[in-house]
């Protein structure tokens, strides 16, 4: 995935200097660099986050991804609802066809938003070529840009 400099999701650490993306608006959790584990009230918060953006910028990265389905299971893990009560609720949102942030909430009781929040950010791992000079692809044909 490559994010321009100036995409809303796309953050430099002021600490280490670390490229990183990250799709939370700081209200229920503080993203910390997965890198030198800085932190501070502003840093690395998406300002005016979309949900629909934030889930393409997660659709498109598999560590993004891998990150956000972990957060997800862990607050389904550390639910402390009674079965029945879970069971119940996920029961009407089924036959309900709710929505999927309805389905999440009766799951793990925390809504969409608060799971983007709580989701890490991830640290963008810059690809480094060597081209050989007699190669006669140009560094961008050959990462296919």
């Amino acid at each position: 995935m490559t994010l321009p400099t100036n995409h809303p999701y796309f953050f430099t650490c002021p600490s280490c200097g670390c490229k990183l993306i990250s799709v939370s608006s700081g209200v229920r959790a503080k993203p910390h660099c997965p890198e030198c584990d800085y932190f501070a009230d502003d840093a690395f918060v998406v300002k005016d986050r979309v949900v629909n953006e934030a889930m393409n910028v997660i659709a498109d990265n598999a560590e993004l991804a891998e990150n956000f389905a972990e957060t997800v299971k862990n607050e389904i893990a550390s639910d402390d609802d009674a079965y029945a009560h879970i069971g119940f609720h996920l029961a009407n949102d089924i036959r309900n066809q709710s929505p999927a942030s309805e389905v999440l909430l009766t799951l793990c009781g925390w809504n969409i938003n608060t799971l983007l929040d709580k989701t890490p950010p991830i640290a963008i791992r810059v690809l480094q070529i060597k081209v050989n000079r007699f190669c006669r692809k140009s560094p961008e044909k050959i990462l296919g840009r």
